[in-house]
């Protein structure tokens, strides 16, 4: 289990360590530009990352938990992606560059304006009863 932050710096990087604080590292450490947001689905076992690219479009990615197959699953200008969360089979996310929240196939495509009309969202969260366990029962 490990927990997974951003960092802009000098050198924007993500980074990584057990829940504990131990075995700190750098998950990735190159073309991230202003990572802003960060979602697992622990099915698949990815991590999606969201913020602006070098051309300050909005850029959403997706990579294994190993660090590997990194892809771009959505890449367009007018978009600035402030937070992240993942549902079944859908990315969700807040937009600070369209004043809304949007929602994406974990596959790509074009985002998907659920709500507008938002004045300079920087979050988003998913509540389902059938998202997350909160331990035994």
């Amino acid at each position: 289990s490990y927990i997974y932050w951003t960092s802009w710096g000098a050198t924007p990087i993500i980074e990584r360590a057990r829940l504990d604080g131990s075995d700190r590292e750098v998950f990735i450490n190159n073309s991230v530009y202003l990572p802003n947001a960060l979602a697992i689905n622990e099915a698949d076992k990815k991590l999606y990352l969201a913020g602006t690219d070098a051309n300050n479009y909005g850029i959403i990615e997706a990579v294994s938990l190993e660090g590997l197959n990194r892809t771009v699953i959505f890449n367009r200008t007018g978009f600035i992606p402030t937070a992240l969360d993942f549902y079944q089979d859908f990315l969700y996310w807040s937009d600070s560059k369209k004043n809304a929240v949007l929602r994406l196939s974990h596959q790509g495509g074009e985002g998907t304006v659920l709500i507008n009309g938002l004045r300079n969202p920087m979050g988003v969260k998913i509540f389902h009863n059938r998202k997350e366990s909160s331990g035994k029962k």
